[in-house]
């Protein structure tokens, strides 16, 4: 969308100002301080989203009062894209709404607030004010939802999270490491004492040494189950990647069949100027077809006005002429006005007698009694008379509509009762008692729903208790590592796949990011208990029951279960409040529940029916009673018309006169007597003037037949010569005005043919370049370049699904997936399959040696125990035992969590390089150019969040320096970029928005301000710019930049202030400003 112009009406120092028109690419307007310019970017926000609250923050940065006496407003008129034109004004009135009255305009439609939401449905005031318009106060920093929406776009919505979860994992890590020393020293005293008692107990050495070899065996066997697992996951991946795998083979076996642009590394470039060259083509021919047509029409124009200037040869003697034509017409207009007052006088007279009749005459007339008296008399009886008569007509009237009502309520309780025919009588029951009866059953269904997912969970913990029965719960270190490694990378991935669906907006495959990071996550819980427990079996030498986790997993059992009989009961309590014999299965409550609304429904809408029904019989019970009221009144009404009647007819017998007039005539007859004796003087004097004017007509139209003859003007009757004047001034004017066409004509027929010349110029040079773009490609024809273009499209996005693949899949995105690929090659899914049985049995062989050797260690341990004297040796055992299992507990606990730290920020520092987003990528781009590639990138710190040092940059050399620590300049330029960023992506979505721009690269150096005209230059393909300056060196850059790679994108505005646009005008200056 483009601003084409604008006007205001007043607002701050602007007032009765029209600016532009604007380029559609940047425009800068240059103007000295209080020029009214940070006023111009207020009024452009102002018109798109409403005058702000009078007395808060917005409205002393925005509100800009008018001088005294001017209209608060203007309107700007706008230019969309697809070419629609609209203009959008907006006033401030007293009694309208805070925001101010708007007026949309498109076309021959008009409209308000609605039709400017249909026209900019995505534009919002925040988004606005922090991305569109920017001044120098804005560039300094960056509101919060922006940050955090660039931040959130670096790491996603699971930075936060992170970031808590490692600061968690350190706190965590000192508290353990205190308990680790004090567990250290009671394991060392406890060591000491047990060594002591063991001295004495020969046997029990023996015993132990037949322990330890029996440890080894089961830790054998314990690896052999390791390392099978660890080949049964990979089969499992194998066997999962196996179908992207053939999909991405057959997309690129589709690629090879695809034409390629052998030597073009650019192509989109080659379209884009091939459609700009071709645009241009058409424009320059279309320009050229219709000036031609123009000329022509001048031609053929030119020879029509030639045989018009005859009349100007006999220009003088015609103006004389025409200078006493106001004497002529007001000399016959006043002559024949008079000729008609006299023969109107006479024929009154005449007229009068007439009118009353062969039984008046003169002295008839007289004896009529005209007095004031009986005049008034007259009046009084008049308006007596048409007082009772309209009384009468509006008593029948109103009688005439209150039947007509009647009829209206009779219909609407005709069609009420049809209605509730149709709808028929449904239950009995209310539509409330079935919407109960609906909220019980969908509660039943949701305690069933529960009572599942609590016996699954119930299943699963006594599965816990099994394993742990069975002691399988001890994994190898490279196996629980693999593991946890393998849980990060999942991920890693879901968090991968949540972005690229956030910034896509696929609702789909960001619940497939969720479930991937999920499963990651809980992958990775599972990777730490499993190193726990393997430190804690390398390092305890005797009793290796684990009766916390045993108690912890009853004690869970436990709670499901009272939590399963918890809602069974509700749910038996509901069974039997919905009158069940016994609980339905799911798909029946379902049913029901679809019933119950159903009939729900079905009783609101009789019900409604119903109440309308009532409605409309007492709507036509009040109609009947009001009908009757009114009949009455209409009675009253025509007897007070009749005794007005019966006055006036009185009336006139007293006066003589007929029964049939009215009384206007009456009173007409009693004053022409008088008027009859006014109009005989009258006559006379009026033959007076007459004869005087007649002279003076007889002599000007003998001047004007001399010169009327000579001019080409027909003969005219006597006293009708205005005519000929008339005629006479319109041949001369129109002969003049021939005579000036014909000189501007002749003056654009010169102008066209130096025109054309340089179109014809700019047309073979537009074909040229076209001409170019084809060799470039090595097209022969536009048809075939078109072909080639689209085909190399094609093969891009094939391109972008194998990418996706690879993403999706992750035996095909990690580093070994050529190793992967390579075996996958090598064998076939029943291969797989056979493997994978084979290995299942391998490990439940493996399982039950371990099982017998559990079951002799067990028997050894009760030898040891019967041995005489082995008490104490016994009980400090076991606490050295329990020290060193606790002391290795907890140093499990520090490794753990220091390792998650270390394998985090790895992951967090990988992702960062690896998986850079689109918005980030953007900014990354712009800030490189703005710095003159002083830094590379801008990336998110996960110890940032959305403040002030969320984002770092990355220098040419590697090293990084948040934005807290840079220069005011680059962390103006640093944010100057995230918004160019933040516009393409809203471009690339939605209509663009213009930019306009408060000064803000006052504090960059020459050079980086020479870098950042060029990047507005760019931006300006996708948004028109208005950059507001007051420095002229700022202008010089933008004009330098112009001489160097053209300037059909450039315009200067000049913006002068209030003083010198008034005191241009020759008018005082403006009020206010005095």
């Amino acid at each position: 969308m483009q601003i084409h112009l604008i006007h205001v009406e007043g607002f701050g120092p602007l007032y009765k100002r029209d600016i532009g028109p604007f380029s559609p690419r940047v425009n800068v307007v240059i103007g000295p301080n209080e020029a009214g310019k940070s006023a111009l970017r207020a009024f452009i926000r102002t018109v798109l989203l409403g005058f702000p609250r009078a007395g808060t923050l917005e409205d002393r940065n925005f509100g800009y009062p008018p001088v005294d006496g001017v209209a608060h407003g203007g309107a700007i008129e706008f230019l969309k894209s697809d070419g629609l034109v609209f203009a959008v004004e907006r006033n401030r009135r007293s009694r309208g709404p805070y925001t101010g009255v708007v007026r949309v305009t498109v076309g021959q439609e008009s409209g308000g607030e609605e039709m400017l939401s249909e026209l900019l449905p995505h534009l919002g005031g925040r988004v606005y004010q922090n991305v569109f318009s920017l001044s120098l106060d804005e560039l300094q920093g960056l509101d919060s939802e922006v940050q955090e929406r660039i931040w959130s776009a670096g790491f996603g919505s699971t930075g936060v999270i992170i970031n808590e979860v490692r600061n968690r994992l350190a706190r965590e890590q000192a508290e353990v490491g205190k308990l680790l020393n004090e567990e250290k020293r009671h394991l060392t005293e406890a060591v000491r004492s047990h060594a002591e008692a063991r001295a004495e107990l020969a046997r029990y050495s023996e015993l132990s040494e037949e322990v330890r070899k029996l440890e080894k065996q089961k830790y054998e066997i314990s690896t052999q189950i390791g390392e099978r697992r660890g080949r049964l996951a990979r089969l499992e991946l194998l066997k999962v990647t196996r179908p992207a795998l053939d999909q991405m083979n057959e997309i690129q076996r589709a690629m090879t069949t695809l034409p390629r642009l052998n030597g073009v590394s650019n192509p989109a470039r080659i379209q884009d100027e091939y459609d700009r060259e071709r645009k241009r083509r058409e424009q320059l021919e279309s320009e050229l077809q219709g000036g031609d047509q123009q000329a022509e029409l001048r031609s053929s124009r030119i020879q029509q006005l030639a045989g018009t200037m005859d009349i100007l040869e006999f220009e003088i003697e015609s103006a004389r002429l025409l200078d006493r034509k106001t004497e002529y017409q007001n000399a016959v207009s006043d002559r024949q006005k008079l000729f008609g007052e006299l023969q109107a006088a006479k024929d009154a007279v005449r007229q009068s007698l007439a009118e009353l009749g062969p039984a008046f005459d003169e002295h008839r007339i007289a004896r009529l009694d005209a007095s004031v008296s009986s005049r008034e008399r007259l009046d009084r009886l008049d308006r007596r008379l048409g007082e009772a008569e309209r009384d009468e007509q509006d008593a029948v009237r109103r009688e005439a509509e209150a039947a007509r009502r009647v009829g209206d309520a009779s219909a609407t309780v005709v069609l009420a009762e049809a209605r509730l025919s149709a709808i028929g009588e449904p239950e009995s029951k209310p539509a409330e008692e079935l919407r109960q009866r609906r909220g019980k059953v969908d509660r039943l269904r949701a305690l069933k729903l529960r009572a599942n997912d609590r016996h699954r969970e119930l299943e699963d913990t006594r599965l816990k208790l099994q394993t742990l029965a069975r002691g399988t719960s001890r994994l190898p270190r490279r196996l629980a590592f693999g593991q946890l490694a393998g849980s990060g990378l999942a991920s890693l991935l879901g968090a991968t796949i949540g972005i690229l669906a956030w910034v896509n907006r696929d609702s789909a495959l960001m619940n497939i990011g969720i479930a991937i990071a999920v499963i990651g996550a809980s992958g990775f819980a599972l990777a730490v208990a499993l190193v726990l427990t393997m430190r804690r079996e390398e390092m305890k030498p005797a009793e290796t029951e684990e009766a916390a986790l045993e108690k912890e997993l009853k004690l869970t059992a436990q709670l499901l279960g009272r939590d399963i009989e918890e809602v069974e009961s509700e749910a038996g309590r509901i069974v039997g409040m919905l009158g069940y014999e016994q609980a339905p299965a799911e798909w029946q409550l379902a049913e029901e529940a679809n019933s119950l609304s159903t009939a729900a429904d079905r009783q609101g809408e009789y019900e409604r029916a119903s109440a309308d029904s009532d409605t409309a019989r007492k709507k036509l019970l009040d109609a009947e009673a009001e009908h009757q009221k009114l009949a009455a009144v209409s009675g009253s009404a025509t007897r007070s018309a009749g005794a007005a009647r019966a006055a006036w007819l009185e009336w006139l017998s007293s006066m003589e006169l007929p029964s049939d007039i009215a009384p206007r005539t009456a009173l007409a007859i009693l004053g022409q007597a008088d008027a009859s004796r006014q109009r005989i003087y009258a006559t006379r004097k009026l033959e007076e003037r007459i004869v005087d004017m007649t002279v003076a007509v007889q002599e000007i139209e003998a001047g004007i037949r001399q010169v009327a003859a000579a001019a080409r003007i027909p003969e005219f009757q006597e006293n009708q010569a205005g005519l000929a004047l008339n005629r006479l001034g319109e041949v001369l004017e129109t002969a003049r005005a021939a005579r000036a066409e014909m000189e501007r004509l002749e003056a654009e027929a010169e102008i066209w043919v130096n025109r054309r010349t340089q179109l014809a110029t700019d047309l073979e040079s537009t074909c040229q370049a076209i001409r170019s773009a084809l060799e470039e490609i090595g097209a022969d024809t536009e048809d075939d370049f078109i072909r080639a273009l689209q085909g190399a499209a094609v093969h891009r996005e094939l391109s972008e699904k194998v990418q996706a693949l690879r993403i999706a899949s992750p035996g095909l995105s990690s580093s070994r997936s050529p190793e992967i690929i390579a075996e996958l090659n090598a064998t076939t899914i029943e291969a797989l399959e056979q493997e994978m049985v084979q290995v299942q049995a391998s490990i439940r062989e493996l399982e039950d040696r371990q099982a017998d050797l559990n079951a002799k260690l067990g028997e050894l341990r009760g030898q040891q125990q019967a041995l005489q004297g082995i008490g104490r040796t016994a009980e400090l055992s076991s606490l050295v035992a329990a020290h060193r299992e606790e002391a290795l507990r907890l140093r499990d606990r520090v490794a753990v969590r220091w390792m998650a730290t270390q394998l985090i920020d790895q992951t967090i520092e990988d992702f960062r390089r690896d998986h850079q987003p689109e918005q980030l990528r953007l900014s990354s781009r712009y800030f490189s150019r703005l710095t003159g590639q002083r830094y590379l990138r801008v990336q998110p710190t996960i110890n940032g969040g959305s403040k002030d040092g969320s984002f770092e940059g990355v220098a040419a050399d590697g090293t990084t320096r948040p934005v807290n620590e840079m220069s005011r300049g680059t962390r103006e330029q640093l944010y100057l970029a995230m918004r160019f960023a933040l516009m393409d992506e809203f471009a690339s979505r939605q209509e663009p928005m213009p930019v306009i721009m408060d000064d803000v690269l006052v504090n960059f150096d020459p050079e980086r301000a020479r870098a950042a005209c060029a990047a507005i230059r760019e931006l300006s393909e996708r948004h028109q710019v208005l950059f507001l300056t007051c420095h002229p060196q700022t202008v010089e850059q933008f004009t330098s930049l112009a001489a160097s790679v053209g300037s059909d994108w450039l315009k200067v505005i000049d913006m002068p202030g209030p003083r010198a646009i008034a005191r241009a005008a020759n008018r005082p200056d403006p009020p206010g400003l005095a």
